[in-house]
């Protein structure tokens, strides 16, 4: 005995024995298989026998189509069914055959015996009108495909996206250009887990574009709290007529036919919901789409909170970065004032003692603690905002000629060389004066500081490199060498060997000030051989107008 067995959809567990020789009608008006399901037409398919126990399967024009294992059957093509086929009519699955045939792990595997999901959509289906619905996606495999899509899509959306704003309005954008739907809405609470708390719109599209300034937005209060009071989805038929949603007003004001609502949560917590509205008639959304909203919510939540964590290490991160900042500084920026008091007790001193030699030396004190505010004002300026370099064409020559005299006085001081070289055929390059000015006095005072007392030398040269069209600035010292605590990353900010006489910005500042013209910075410091800091600049024409030559 051959049969129809109903495995999804609102009439889902009913049998229909077919007889040996008389032709059934698929549809809601039909006698021999009527079903209550609001997506087939009233005569839907028709089921024919050949007289020697084959059935043929074949539409009767209706409006959402019929499926055989996932393929679509015309009038004008029917299909020869086999037993174990499934066909497919608007939300309703039957299987086909004997009664032997029909797997019982099929009714099981589709929500259980009543799925409370099943029971909403029938306690509304009634209400939907006389004509048959059209469901959003008749075709079974065009559905799983566009559901494998959207999935991929969501995920990898959730896993790129850099902050709440773009997740949001990107999400939007995905389910408007696969679902069918006059509006969108994602409300997030004002205080997540708290369902009483405001519901905020963070995310809106109006017929799959951004709403109009100035035109107010409408959504219904009486689906959203219904969400959000049973923490789960929500599909209806017909939202105008729908019992769980009499009171709403809005739902009335904006003719509302198909609404399909989802939580968005995060282990339990109530984030917000995401909802989709259409107000064309005898159109409705499916089950399989409550299914795939539904795990798009769950996505959303989980990308929420990853976002938030993100955004906690972050902050936290920045508050520690401040922290160990304003630490490294404020040793710093004491050592200086000690000094300079020191150095302002010796003049007065002097004055007071009318003695030339205690005057010069407290001056000097002052001085010399002057240029270290100074050299840390700018390197601090320089380290704190990104800027674009104002770019001139100038001779390295001059410049390294304009540091030999600024810091001699200091090299004579500590009875240290400074041996400048500029090789022949240095082409003048396009810097900003200022900047690198800036990045090869931090590199020549931190290689003062390190080499020794009397015999210390630092050479500072420059050569051009024609195969590269590039110039190499070298500063090379006879120090003892980068330390081996900081050889694996020697440009971390405040990261000083100096102790209470450096800030820690030397090196980082010169390593953004090259990077900032498109240049580079690198240390290289054999065992024993001192340290040699190599700054490289490209011989070429920038994008901005070049100032003469300097």
């Amino acid at each position: 005995m051959l049969m129809l067995t109903v495995i999804q959809g609102p009439d889902k567990g009913k049998r229909f024995t077919l007889p040996d020789d008389e032709p059934q009608m698929i549809g809601r008006s039909s006698e021999s298989i009527p079903l209550t399901d609001m997506g087939l037409s009233r005569r839907h398919a028709e089921l024919t026998p050949d007289g020697q126990g084959q059935w043929f399967l074949r539409d009767l024009g209706s409006v959402n189509g019929t499926y055989v294992n996932e393929g679509a059957v015309t009038s004008n093509h029917p299909a020869l069914l086999h037993p174990g086929d499934r066909i497919q009519a608007g939300q309703t699955v039957l299987a086909y055959g004997p009664a032997e045939v029909v797997n019982p792990l099929d009714l099981m595997l589709r929500a259980g015996s009543e799925s409370e999901m099943d029971a909403q959509i029938e306690a509304t289906a009634s209400a939907a009108g006389s004509d048959s619905l059209v469901m959003a996606w008749p075709s079974p495999s065009e559905a799983a495909h566009q559901q494998i899509d959207i999935i991929y899509r969501m995920v990898n959306l959730a896993g790129l996206a850099e902050n709440r704003e773009m997740l949001l309005a990107s999400t939007m954008d995905l389910l408007f250009k696969h679902f069918t739907a006059d509006q969108g809405f994602i409300l997030l609470l004002k205080e997540p887990g708290n369902i009483a708390s405001e519901l905020l719109p963070a995310a809106i599209r109006v017929n799959g574009a951004l709403p109009v300034p100035g035109r107010p937005i409408l959504f219904s209060q009486s689906v959203a709290q219904w969400v959000l009071a049973k923490q789960e989805a929500v599909l209806s038929v017909s939202a105008m007529t729908d019992p769980r949603f009499a009171e709403g007003d809005s739902i009335q004001a904006m003719s509302l036919r198909s609404v399909i609502a989802v939580p968005i949560q995060h282990q339990g917590l109530m984030l917000g919901i995401l909802e989709l509205d259409s107000a064309k008639r005898n159109y409705s959304f499916t089950r399989d789409q409550l299914m795939l909203m539904t795990a798009i919510g769950v996505q959303i939540g989980l990308a929420l909170n990853n976002l938030r964590l993100i955004q906690e290490r972050v902050e936290a991160a920045r508050l520690m970065a401040v922290g160990e900042a304003v630490a490294s500084l404020s040793h710093s920026i004491k050592n200086m004032l000690q000094a300079m008091k020191s150095g302002s007790d010796l003049v007065e001193m002097g004055m007071r003692k009318d003695s030339p030699e205690l005057l010069m030396n407290g001056w000097d004190i002052v001085s010399r603690s002057h240029d270290r505010f100074y050299r840390l004002a700018m390197n601090m300026l320089q380290f704190s905002k990104q800027r674009q370099p104002e770019m001139g064409l100038y001779s390295l020559q001059s410049l390294l000629g304009d540091l030999a005299a600024l810091l001699t006085p200091r090299f004579q001081t500590r009875n240290c060389r400074l041996i400048i070289k500029c090789s022949p055929g240095v082409p003048p390059i396009p810097f900003e004066l200022q900047g690198i000015h800036q990045a090869l006095l931090n590199l020549l005072s931190n290689a003062l500081d390190a080499v020794p007392p009397a015999n210390g030398q630092v050479t500072l040269s420059a050569r051009y490199e024609p195969g590269k069209d590039n110039v190499s600035i070298r500063v090379t010292d006879n120090g003892p060498g980068l330390p081996e605590a900081i050889r694996s990353n020697p440009f971390t900010a405040f990261q000083s060997t100096k102790g209470y006489a450096g800030t820690g910005l030397g090196l980082p500042v010169a390593k953004k000030i090259a990077e900032e013209h498109g240049g580079t910075l690198v240390l290289e410091s054999p065992p024993g051989e001192g340290l040699t800091a190599i700054l490289t600049l490209q011989v070429k024409k920038t994008g901005r107008s070049l100032d003469d030559t300097h």
